[in-house]
Parts: structure tokens; C-alpha cells; sequence
């Protein structure tokens, strides 16, 4: 069996991973059982850096890659007037709380105690185009996966 999910909420990454592991230790006696989650925009990760009319260059809540996304699917959801995330000034060498760069480290907010409108960065900057090419990304690289995920073999213990 090849189960591949495709996660699209960094909140899903911690409960899909142990979900899978719990099922694969519910079904230890099936080794040819796979179980694979994707989240899109780690998968794609750096087809989405080489977008080069992305100011940022990886995903974050409701920022200008999202916002694109549904300017993209559904525009008319999106009030780009109001459009404003939050981009929290934080020297550390492990942790970015506004998600601007990669934290090094995990540390628990809820969103409310850093951003009054649910958005990070630059949601402001979003546009239908550049939705477009995060789901051409985002797209290639889960084809690729799911090509390349087929052709796996098993993994016997050595």
C-alpha cells in the first residue's frame, strides 16, 4: 500500500506525523505498508525560493504566498485593502516569531499574541500571478513525488 497525504497547514505537520506512526505501529506486520505525508510547501520548498517575484521566499500564515493563492482560486475572498500581516523585530540566532526566517528552534504561540489579523509577512504584496506560480511549484513537485514514491522499494532490516 502507498497512502500519500498532502498536508497544506503547518499545524497538521506534529499530529500527521504521529498519526502515521501510530498506524504503523498498529500494522507492524505489514513492512510493504507506506505511509507518507507531504506538506506542500516543504516539499516544494526550493521550487518555491526560485520564484523570483516572491518577496518572500517560503511560506508563513496568511502571508503573500497564501493571499496569492487565493487571489489565484478565489479572489473574491480576499480584501486586499485590508491586507496586513505581522513582521515582528527579533535579534536571536534560533527563533523568529513572525516566521520571516527559519527558527531554529519551536517555540508555542497562539496566533493572537503576535498578530492582530491572523496574517505574517507581507500579504499585501499578494497577486493572482504569483499564486499561479506557487501552484505550478507546488504541483511539479508533488507529481514528482508521487512518480518517484511508486517506484520505491521495500526497506528490509539489516
Amino acid at each position: 500500500a502507498l497512502p500519500i497525504l498532502v498536508n497544506a497547514h503547518g499545524g497538521n505537520i506534529l499530529p500527521g506525523n504521529m498519526a502515521m506512526y501510530d498506524v504503523q505501529l498498529r500494522h507492524k506486520d505489514k513492512p510493504d505498508l507506506w505511509i507518507v505525508m507531504s506538506t506542500w510547501f516543504v516539499t516544494a520548498g526550493k521550487a518555491i525560493a526560485a520564484i523570483d517575484t516572491l518577496e518572500q521566499k517560503h511560506v508563513t500564515h496568511a502571508c503573500e504566498l497564501e493571499t496569492s493563492m487565493i487571489l489565484r482560486l478565489r479572489p473574491e475572498l480576499v480584501k486586499l485593502e485590508a491586507a496586513r500581516g505581522a513582521n515582528i523585530p527579533f535579534e536571536s540566532a534560533f527563533y523568529c516569531p513572525d516566521s520571516s526566517r527559519t527558527s531554529r528552534i519551536d517555540v508555542r504561540f497562539t496566533f493572537d499574541h503576535i498578530t492582530e489579523t491572523g496574517a505574517l509577512g507581507h500579504p499585501e504584496t499578494a497577486t493572482a500571478e504569483k499564486g499561479e506560480a506557487l501552484y505550478q511549484a507546488a504541483t511539479g513537485e508533488i507529481v514528482a513525488l508521487v512518480r518517484e514514491f511508486a517506484s520505491w522499494p521495500l526497506i528490509r532490516p539489516q
